[in-house]
């Protein structure tokens, strides 16, 4: 018995604690798990009428663990899908990673290492941001996106991911209060 509405190019936050059905929800929007009744609606279509396969390449997620190669910043970003320069630029730009990667000494071509360990945690949620966005997606999902980051990192984070709100509909699934202060959307 539950009705919730998710606004379009907003911040909509989940904000609870564990078990109270935060992911469940996000699950059965993505469509991982069928409602037992009801309906779930994208726009006025209901999702069981949705190929499953299409609405899913049109959402970005960015975990609370990134996972990370030991290939070149571009190559994590893009993991090897066919983008144009235009939309590779405009990710990384809304992704705030452009202020590092100017001090690498390759740039874009540097080398992270395994799991991403030469950069900070910051750094490589951003990435992770720039990856969710190259895929122009309609709706981002955030899973306890800034989790692991320190007090300043975590202030840049949530001012790029309101910043992106502008365009995008975003979910945040989180215990974090701090998202409640730049949320449209609780």
């Amino acid at each position: 018995n539950l009705s919730l509405t998710f606004k379009n190019k907003k911040m909509n936050v989940l904000i609870g604690t564990s078990g109270v059905g935060k992911t469940t929800i996000v699950d059965l929007l993505i469509g991982l798990y069928k409602p037992n009744k009801g309906n779930i609606l994208i726009g006025k279509i209901p999702l069981n009428k949705i190929n499953i396969n299409n609405w899913r390449k049109q959402i970005g997620y960015v975990p609370q663990e990134t996972i990370l190669l030991n290939d070149s910043i571009k190559n994590n970003i893009t993991l090897g899908s066919k983008h144009n320069k235009k939309d590779f630029d405009t990710a990384v730009k809304a992704s705030g990673i452009g202020e590092f990667i100017d001090e690498l000494p390759k740039k874009l071509n540097s080398i992270i290492g395994e799991r991403g360990l030469m950069l900070s945690a910051g750094q490589r949620q951003r990435i992770s941001i720039a990856r969710a966005l190259i895929r122009k997606p309609i709706l981002i999902i955030l899973d306890e996106a800034t989790a692991n980051l320190d007090t300043k990192n975590e202030e840049k984070i949530l001012k790029i991911l309101k910043k992106i709100s502008k365009n995008i509909m975003i979910i945040s699934i989180t215990h974090n209060k701090k998202f409640e202060q730049i949320a449209d959307h609780v």
